[in-house]
């Protein structure tokens, strides 16, 4: 009963938080939503007016799934940037995965084999070889990446074959460059030894006991909490590697947003983001709070 409560507690402190960030944004945007009142004369609205309409948008985007309309284009604006959204999603899925593929296993083997030759070479090693920006690493290899694998047309069909090698590229990329590795080894690799170090682990190591049970469940949540905090970031190398790379995607929609001026496609593009960031939090604290007892309130 206690969990219960106190996920519920976390739960309902993340959509506070969605709700005053997704409003500050829809201050941020209130010069453009309210440039103009019919007859061309710029407007000032209250807070209050404000507040009500920010409300009703609220309502429609959570009931009836209507992120508004898109003036500029003159579409509904779920439907410019649904499509975008699930390359994005793929592509920050899928570099977390890289991530962690490459940054447990050597966090694990510097942690546990700290005095072999070759551990001192790992974590300058995984630095040197994630050292290069996203940006950067991207334009060098899209050229490659256009050669084989690229489609410029992002809604033309890829066959199977190619799938892998048309993501695969971007992914890896965003998975590995601006340092990610590096630190996510050196992390790793604390979490990992400081375990050891504990009086339990010590014991049980001498009396010849099985300890990778207790490692593996006590590494789990600062673990899961580095990819936790991983994710803000992926998200903002995903739209820079996908602006380099496709030629569709939810950069590009954000970008001909702000060129056309169209504030509900700018709104909408900064509450997913939002969403996605507060639901990993809410996924990161409630796993903590179901298997930690001491973080229960």
């Amino acid at each position: 009963m206690k969990t219960a409560r106190t996920i519920l507690k976390e739960i309902l402190i993340a959509l506070l938080i969605l709700i005053g960030t997704t409003f500050t944004i829809y201050l941020l945007l209130g010069q453009l939503i309210y440039e103009h009142d019919d007859e061309g004369v710029r407007t000032t609205p209250s807070f209050i007016s404000i507040a009500v309409d920010y409300g009703d948008w609220v309502s429609n985007a959570v009931v009836k799934g209507d992120l508004g309309h898109s003036a500029a284009i003159n579409r509904d604006v779920s439907e410019i940037i649904g499509y975008g959204f699930r390359q994005t999603f793929i592509l920050v899925i899928g570099s977390l995965f890289v991530s962690v593929l490459i940054a447990i296993p050597l966090g694990v083997i510097a942690a546990l084999r700290s005095n072999a030759w070759f551990v001192r070479f790992i974590i300058p090693g995984t630095y040197l070889f994630s050292a290069l920006p996203v940006f950067l690493l991207a334009i060098f290899i899209r050229p490659f990446w256009v050669q084989h694998f690229g489609i410029l047309d992002w809604y033309a069909e890829i066959p199977l074959s190619r799938m892998i090698g048309y993501y695969g590229i971007p992914i890896i990329i965003l998975g590995i460059a601006d340092g990610v590795v590096g630190e996510m080894v050196k992390h790793v690799r604390e979490i990992i030894g400081g375990l050891i170090r504990e009086n339990y682990i010590r014991a049980a190591i001498a009396r010849s006991a099985g300890v990778s049970k207790h490692i593996v469940k006590n590494a789990m949540l600062p673990i899961f909490t580095i990819i936790t905090s991983r994710f803000s970031y992926a998200l903002g190398g995903a739209l820079i590697v996908e602006y380099i790379f496709f030629s569709q995607g939810i950069s590009i929609v954000a970008l001909d947003a702000l060129k056309y001026r169209d504030p509900y496609v700018l709104l909408a593009i900064g509450m997913i983001f939002s969403l996605l960031i507060v639901a990993a939090n809410i996924i990161n604290r409630v796993l903590t709070v179901a298997v930690d007892p001491r973080t229960r309130s």
